[in-house]
């Protein structure tokens, strides 16, 4: 039964992939589509929708790496990919921090290549998170190879300095767990 579940959550997130990857072709020839192609396009979003929530409901640490691969700053609905951040924490928190938290980590350098700023929110909300997931994230940064470490303390400084531009007390917190974090790897 277990095998089953995992089959089909596999062809969920392939699903899941191939309906992306359309659905953001047609959005950039939106202008110049059909009405059929139109009623089309909503049956792929809301299938994808479905999908995305049946990872949410049933996701494991198996679809953590499709996952995060999935973060597109490009994509043309931008509360999908907060969807999918959302995911992402919720099923790390589920199933084990710190193996989810170096999945993630481990594909920084594809994941910003289309995904800077959602990666950069899913890093943020877990800076607003509890020491655990703190702890976690000094772990996973960590267990990284030189290079992959290197592109993550980057962009955390990077983080920091927005933070500084902003509403000073809105961001301490920030800051300090970005410090906190860059002085325990």
């Amino acid at each position: 039964m277990e095998l089953f579940f995992i089959m089909d959550l596999m062809k969920e997130i392939e699903l899941l992939k191939s309906l992306a990857l359309e659905l953001n072709e047609s959005s950039n020839n939106y202008k110049n589509i059909t009405l059929e192609e139109e009623k089309e396009l909503e049956e792929k979003f809301d299938l994808f929708e479905k999908t995305l929530y049946n990872i949410r409901l049933e996701g494991d640490m198996s679809v953590i790496n499709d996952l995060s691969l999935l973060i597109d700053d490009e994509f043309f609905e931008p509360a999908i990919m907060e969807d999918i951040v959302e995911i992402i924490i919720l099923i790390i928190e589920k199933y084990d921090l710190k193996k989810g938290l170096y999945i993630i980590f481990n594909n920084i350098d594809k994941i910003l290549i289309n995904g800077k700023f959602f990666f950069s929110m899913l890093i943020e909300m877990i800076l607003n998170d509890d020491e655990e997931f703190i702890e976690n994230f000094v772990y996973a940064i960590n267990s990284l190879n030189d290079n992959k470490k290197e592109i993550l303390i980057n962009l955390l400084n990077e983080i920091k300095t927005d933070f500084e531009n902003i509403n000073k007390d809105y961001s301490k917190g920030y800051i300090l767990q970005i410090e906190k974090i860059i002085s325990n790897i």
